[in-house]
């Protein structure tokens, strides 16, 4: 590996945030697919009719297997997600994270800032107005910003 990019993610210690525990304990019943959604994303248009049925269909078919997944109490899932500081820092190959400013699921100030803090060679982008998703909210800026990190001298 010579090369970290890393995506709206967890790793340093950090309590649970409200946004990531609702998510985690989301059911296709109800409104369950659309407030899914709008927790993933900060720009409401992608919380479409179309989007909310494809995911309500979608947590319908896996919702058996996705309730397990995260049983309550579900801070312990973010602690076993947590590396430690040592282990961070022992990290030496360069990291990229990639984030957005309004992610409420991994938020900017408790998820990625502490890593930028604890990994040896890191660098953050974050994409303002923009949730837990920027792959999809800010496509081709997020491509670009990759294959400038992976690809360094193409």
């Amino acid at each position: 590996i010579s090369r970290v990019a890393a995506v709206a993610s967890m790793g340093a210690a950090m309590r649970i945030p409200a946004a990531l525990d609702a998510l985690w304990a989301a059911r296709p019943e109800g409104d369950g697919a659309r407030r899914m959604l709008s927790l993933l994303y900060d720009d409401p248009a992608f919380v479409s009719e179309e989007a909310v049925a494809a995911r309500h269909a979608a947590m319908d078919a896996g919702g058996a297997a996705f309730a397990p997944l995260f049983p309550a109490p579900r801070e312990r899932w973010v602690r076993d997600l947590t590396l430690s500081a040592d282990t961070l820092a022992a990290i030496r190959q360069p990291v990229l994270l990639i984030h957005g400013a309004r992610d409420r699921l991994t938020p900017l100030a408790s998820a990625a800032l502490p890593l930028l803090e604890q990994l040896a060679d890191a660098r953050l982008h974050a994409f303002g107005r923009c949730g837990h998703v920027p792959a999809v909210e800010r496509r081709e800026e997020f491509l670009a910003v990759l294959a400038d990190f992976l690809e360094p001298d193409a």
